[in-house]
Parts: C-alpha cells; structure tokens; sequence
C-alpha cells in the first residue's frame, strides 16, 4: 500500500515536472535543475504527508524515510535527464535553423553569381558578334562567330542553372530541342534545315552537362557550315541513349544527309579549332569521339 501511493506521487511529479520545464524552454540549465530538486523536495514532502497521515502509528520508522528517499531520489533523477534532453533539443533546433539559414544563403548568392556570370558572358558574346559583322575577311569573321556561339552556350547554360537546384542538370528533349533550335536559328537556317530527336533523359554532374553541350552545339554548327553550306536544306538527327557495349556509359550521336566528309578523312588527326575543342572536351569526360561518314552526310559519335 505504501508503495503504490509512493508511485502515485512519482507520477504526479513527473507530469508537474514535464509541464513546468516544458512550458518554459528560455530558462537556463541551472533554473531548471533547480526547479527540478524543489518539486523534488514538494514530491518528498508530499509523500511523508500521505504516510503520515495513513498510518500516524509509523512515526519515523525506516520503511517511511527510505519511501521518501526514494521518491526525492527518483524526483532529482527525473529533473536532471528533463534538464539535459530539453537542453540538447535547444541546441538541436538551434543549431538546424543555422544550417537551414546558411544553406537558404549560399543558394541565393550562388544563383546571383550564376545570373552575373550568365550576363556577362552573354554581353561578350553580343559584342564578338557585332565585331565578327564588321570583318571583311571571311575566315576571320567565320572564327569570331564560331567563338561568339560557343560563349553564347555557355551562358544560356548558366542560365539553365540558376532553375537547377542540385549538383546535376538534365538532358532530355527540351535540353537537347532548345540547344540545337538555337543553333540552327543562329545560322539563319530555320527555313531548310529541321532536326528530329531520340533522347533518353539522363540526369549528370554540372560539369558533365556543360560539356556534353558544348560538344553537341559543334557538332550541330559543323553540320550547319559543311554539310549545309550554299544554302543546302536536310535535317539533322540527334540521338542521345546508353551505350550496350559497355555497361555504365552513354552515346551521343549528331548524323545530317548533307555533303559528307571527304574520303579518308580522320577526326582525331584534324586540326580545326571545332574538332580540336571536341576531342579535348571528349577527354575531360573520361570518353571519346570520333566524325566519320554516315553513307549520306556526316555522323558525329561522342562515348562517355
């Protein structure tokens, strides 16, 4: 009998306990501990009263100092792990609104670098262009453009990043439409030259991306210029899907049935600035690329 009414009063303690310390989380670590050993003590008192007052005969017997001992003991104990876990989730929720705040800041200033970066580099490729316009000499003028459309990817990338919140971007029909779309209205060739698309999305790294673009718009424009060229009209075709023979790795494949390279030509032995950039651009992603012959027109195979 003596017992239960002590785990009455244990279980009142604890629910007095849990609202007060609860109910008023800014209170340092020693308030609470106090707070804790004082309802502690009201508990104890609490309980020598209902001995008391049941059996008057007890006096001070050991049965009733030790059920108080025990009921300020277990009291003190409960204060203290209330006192430690109501700190250790204060510091936990503190310390996760940093984070999220730290974090809600470095995406803001890297959108804003990525938006100056993307404008930048599109004021550049504007002035390159003007300046090719003004070239009388056809092959410096044809370099100046070529310089103005690859800046002029990279920063339509740019762009595309600052929607992009991961790591990684994707290559789907939209990427791949709007690259190749661009391009073809860059050369002025909307009206002869169309594109059809077999595109297997695949999400990659930003770096991975950049440079997968980058390949993809020299293969377009060399198509545009050699394949088409004199006003030529064709189409292009673009496939992008994961390469069977090698399990892991992905093929992007640029072919036109325009005018087709000339007999033993050898891509990897070419020193155009285009193929130069291409094969380097091949290595950097652990892949390579070859341009070769398609029957009719040209094939552009990239393996990474």
């Amino acid at each position: 009998m003596a017992f239960g009414k002590v785990g009455f009063a244990d279980g009142a303690f604890e629910t007095c306990l849990a609202q007060a310390t609860w109910a008023c989380p800014a209170l340092s670590g020693r308030l609470r501990a106090m707070a804790g050993s004082l309802l502690a003590l009201i508990s104890g008192a609490g309980a020598w009263g209902v001995f008391a007052a049941t059996h008057a005969t007890l006096g001070w017997l050991l049965s009733a100092l030790v059920a108080v001992a025990y009921v300020i003991a277990v009291g003190g104990l409960q204060a203290l792990l209330v006192d430690r876990f109501s700190a250790a989730y204060l510091r936990a929720t503190a310390e996760r609104d940093q984070a999220l705040r730290l974090r809600a800041e470095s995406e803001t200033m890297l959108a804003e670098i990525q938006h100056r970066i993307a404008n930048n580099l599109a004021a550049i490729s504007a002035m390159l262009s003007v300046q090719g316009r003004q070239l009388d000499d056809g092959v410096a003028r044809r370099a100046i453009e070529e310089a103005a459309g690859r800046v002029r990817v990279v920063s339509e990338l740019n762009r595309t990043f600052d929607r992009v919140t991961s790591n990684h971007g994707r290559i789907d029909d939209a990427f791949v439409g709007g690259l190749v779309a661009n391009c073809i209205a860059a050369a002025g060739a909307e009206g002869r030259v169309r594109y059809e698309m077999s595109i297997d999305p695949i999400d990659l790294p930003r770096r991975n991306l950049l440079l997968v673009a980058l390949i993809l718009n020299e293969c377009v424009n060399n198509a545009l210029e050699h394949g088409f060229r004199g006003g030529d009209s064709g189409t292009i075709a673009i496939r992008f899907e994961a390469f069977r023979e090698e399990r892991g790795k992905h093929r992007l494949t640029v072919a036109d049935d325009g005018v087709g390279p000339p007999a033993g030509f050898d891509s990897t032995e070419a020193h155009s600035p285009g193929l130069t950039f291409v094969n380097s651009f091949a290595l950097q992603l652990g892949g390579s690329f070859r341009l070769e012959s398609g029957g009719r027109g040209a094939r552009s195979v990239l393996i990474f």
